[in-house]
């Protein structure tokens, strides 16, 4: 019961922080609010919409792979192994853009290397100090 509390909690104060976030960086509100949404528009804003359309892509690779592998539609060792291989190629590649938006966009508020690591590993709390705080929002283009 404490952890579902704490779990909503977090995530509401995650949502205003995200609105905040998005205000400062000059686009609507709104737009923090939607899930996916707001992925997409951090990834046009910060990198491009290709490379979202990259984590797409990964990500329903990986999902498909992974439900023919668990619903045992592919029985064969070697086409299993594939798709394991696909898998975790496809997690890698996620990994890597969400990686690379978060590091763009704490070098876009002034912040480095650690803490992009922080979003990385706590990020509802980072994305809290980002939108609360007082860093400002200066788009870096490389």
């Amino acid at each position: 019961m404490i952890t579902g509390i704490t779990y909503f909690g977090m995530s509401v104060l995650t949502l205003i922080a995200q609105y905040f976030l998005f205000q400062k960086m000059g686009l609507p509100g709104w737009k923090g609010l939607i899930p996916l949404y707001s992925t997409y528009v951090l990834f046009k804003e910060l990198l491009s919409a290709r490379h979202f359309a990259g984590l797409a892509a990964a990500y329903v690779t990986g999902v498909v792979c992974d439900t023919l592998i668990t619903t045992g539609t592919v029985t064969a060792a070697v086409p299993t192994m594939i798709l394991t291989g696909l898998t975790i190629a496809s997690t890698i590649i996620a990994m890597v853009l969400m990686i690379m938006v978060l590091h763009r966009l704490s070098r876009s508020f002034g912040h480095g290397a650690g803490f992009t690591f922080g979003l990385v590993v706590i990020e509802p709390i980072m994305l809290m100090i980002l939108g609360f705080g007082e860093s400002r929002y200066e788009k870096v283009l490389a």
